[in-house]
């Protein structure tokens, strides 16, 4: 079998979507990054990372003649919004001349395809952020019933929190309000790492940008999901 690659483009302070990525892709299929400047987890910061780091990012990247580029920032592709998300992509692929996803397209995807109806949105964000975040799903029709952050604007800040701080926070809030699914937003937080635990504890589905991702990623290269 043939080597496959997967490229990823990511915040240069992203410290756990390459592990994610690696843990799960294994043999003939092999992980490629290319970092973009980011200089807050904020409107102001992903924005500006947007419109200056993408493009030469893409570039990069192509140039190990990936099968799929990732846009790896859940956060800076909602901010897009729907229509812009699909011109981001539109406008990777063709730089690239491969199929590009983002995050935010990859959730929107797999959670329609999960049939929560009643969906927990929890993230290491700014309210600035999750507002934009919240109009994003809602405009491509989940059912985001309640949506809870952190209130950090920093990647490294967000890289550094334990698994079981992770589990403590989404415990606290999912004992606030019902929900029948989670999503744990931001390919910096060690999200994945906690779902086996939180899935067994909450009896719901419990689904995490970077696992999004991977299965979107799977799609296209052909593999049993």
């Amino acid at each position: 079998m043939s080597r496959k690659r997967i490229g990823i483009i990511t915040p240069a302070s992203d410290t756990v979507i390459e592990v994610d990525f690696a843990r799960h892709f294994a043999g003939p299929i092999t992980v490629h990054t290319a970092r973009m400047y980011l200089e807050s987890t904020t409107v102001k910061g992903e924005t500006k990372m947007l419109e200056e780091e993408v493009d030469p990012a893409v570039r990069r990247i192509a140039q190990v003649a990936p099968e799929v580029i990732v846009f790896g920032c859940t956060s800076a592709s909602a901010l897009l919004g729907l229509e812009g998300e699909k011109r981001l992509v539109r406008r990777m692929e063709s730089l690239s001349g491969c199929p590009c996803l983002t995050i935010t397209g990859a959730a929107v995807n797999q959670l329609k395809k999960s049939g929560i109806r009643d969906l927990m949105v929890l993230t290491p964000y700014l309210p600035e952020i999750n507002r934009r975040l919240e109009g994003t799903f809602q405009a491509a029709g989940l059912p985001v019933t309640y949506i809870a952050g952190m209130g950090l604007d920093s990647d490294r800040t967000i890289g550094n929190i334990e698994p079981e701080e992770i589990i403590a926070f989404v415990r606290k809030h999912f004992s606030r309000a019902w929900a029948d699914g989670i999503f744990l937003s931001c390919t910096t937080l060690r999200a994945l790492e906690t779902v086996e635990q939180l899935q067994a504890e909450l009896g719901v589905p419990v689904l995490t940008s970077n696992a999004v991702a991977i299965a979107e990623v799977e799609k296209i290269l052909n593999r049993e999901l």
